[in-house]
């Protein structure tokens, strides 16, 4: 069974119901197409898109396409909210004072038992508990790097972590992708000559492109990182999200040095305004854990105890089934709408993604800055191409978030028909 499981991790064997374990064959690529460029550093300003759209807009909408998340209809709102009930009486003592700068043991605990189910193991005296993902990212780019330094992350890349590349003075190299994963040659190249102080990558389900980095490529950006002691920062985010039998292994998996620092969260999967995520921060643990105590002295205690119980009582791991499954047949969905829309245009492309909450479109010769403007005046919000990138080569893509049902019932989703008016 040991062997059974090896092979269905690494994507070899499915296992089908009622009738064992069948090959799988070879997986076919995308024929989005991907920019080719050579790298090189760039200076953001502080003031982005991302942050003037995000965080400074002062009128909230009910739902948006830009955002990805999922509605609040798909999560288990009530069950989690037992959990936390529970926990905050159970743990009334321990709340009242100052946890474990480290996080809490018990949901430490949770979390290996709970990855070591699905073939990811560590111990869990090697993770650290944050405040959420990004808080992870952060404190990894501050004890890896200086403001000044170079950070390579993939192109395009999730605009939300370039925006924190600027606020914190990091310049940005841009690594091309491919229909592999990322340029390779040129991740070495940077590490070889000491170009780059640290990477910023996100090997499963790449926001926003939707594709995972192949397991040849994961390993020999662990390699890489090892033998150059660059470290790799990696956003996992949406690892559990996957819409393939298995989860889906990070670089992390095959760090042998510990210069790969592992960063995820429960944001995507159960609820983001807990705020609460973790790290595996290899060899940089202890000065890690001592940011987290200078910074904040630790997380919130009764969030995770109710998430480690969340996690214990096998909630957790049922609530991903149905929710995967769920994802899976809406970005179908979404897909199949955009197909039939848009097959009166010369040439288009949509990303076929592995996992997670969004959608790429490529519309060739489409203005998308003034798609998203236009869009706007109609109360509808979508992320132009070029705001996930320093360089303007994706003004002719877009990406738009497919985390609600298309269902009747949700009548604020309607705008998505509006939407493709403007795409003719």
């Amino acid at each position: 069974m040991s062997c059974y499981r090896w092979l269905e991790q690494f994507g070899f064997i499915s296992a089908k119901d009622k009738s064992g374990y069948i090959v799988l064959g070879k997986e076919l690529n995308s024929s989005m197409p991907l920019p080719k460029f050579s790298s090189k550093a760039v200076l953001l300003e502080s003031e982005t898109n991302y942050l003037k759209n995000e965080y400074l807009s002062k009128k909230v909408k009910i739902h948006s396409f830009e955002r990805a998340q999922a509605c609040a209809e798909l999560l288990p709102v009530t069950g989690l909210n037992k959990c936390l009930t529970n926990s905050a009486r159970k743990h009334a003592r321990q709340t009242q004072i100052y946890g474990d700068v480290q996080g809490e043991t018990s949901l430490r605990q949770s979390l290996s038992k709970h990855f070591k189910q699905q073939g990811f193991i560590f111990n869990s005296d090697e993770l650290v508990i944050n405040n959420g993902c990004l808080d992870a990212i952060k404190i990894a780019i501050e004890l890896t790097s200086n403001p000044g330094d170079s950070i390579a992350v993939s192109s395009p890349c999730f605009n939300g972590l370039l925006s924190l590349l600027a606020l914190m003075k990091r310049a940005v190299v841009e690594i091309p992708s491919t229909l592999q994963g990322l340029d390779l040659s040129q991740v070495e190249y940077l590490m070889a000559n000491k170009h780059i102080a640290a990477c910023l990558f996100t090997a499963n389900h790449q926001n926003p492109l939707g594709q995972s980095l192949a397991l040849d490529q994961k390993k020999k950006l662990a390699e890489l990182s090892n033998h150059f002691d660059i470290p790799i920062i990696e956003d996992d985010v949406y690892q559990e999200l996957y819409f393939g039998p298995t989860l889906p292994l990070p670089i992390k998996a095959f760090d042998e040095k510990g210069t790969v620092i592992w960063c995820s969260s429960i944001s995507k999967t159960l609820a983001s305004g807990y705020r609460i995520g973790w790290a595996l921060p290899g060899k940089y643990i202890n000065q890690f854990i001592h940011y987290r105590a200078v910074q904040t002295l630790g997380v919130n205690l009764p969030l995770q105890f109710a998430i480690a119980e969340f996690i214990d009582k096998q909630f957790y791991t049922r609530h991903l089934k149905r929710f995967r499954q769920q994802l899976a047949k809406q970005m179908s969905q979404y897909q199949h709408l955009l197909t039939n829309e848009l097959s009166e245009l010369k040439e288009f492309q949509l990303s076929q993604p592995s996992g997670g909450l969004v959608l790429w479109v490529y519309v060739k010769g489409l203005d998308t800055e003034t798609l998203s403007h236009q869009a706007q005046q109609q109360h509808i919000t979508i992320r132009s191409g070029n705001e996930f990138s320093t360089r303007a080569l994706y003004n002719d893509y877009f990406r738009i978030n497919v985390g609600y049902p298309r269902l009747s019932k949700y009548d604020h989703f309607q705008p998505i028909y509006r939407l493709y008016f403007w795409l003719f």
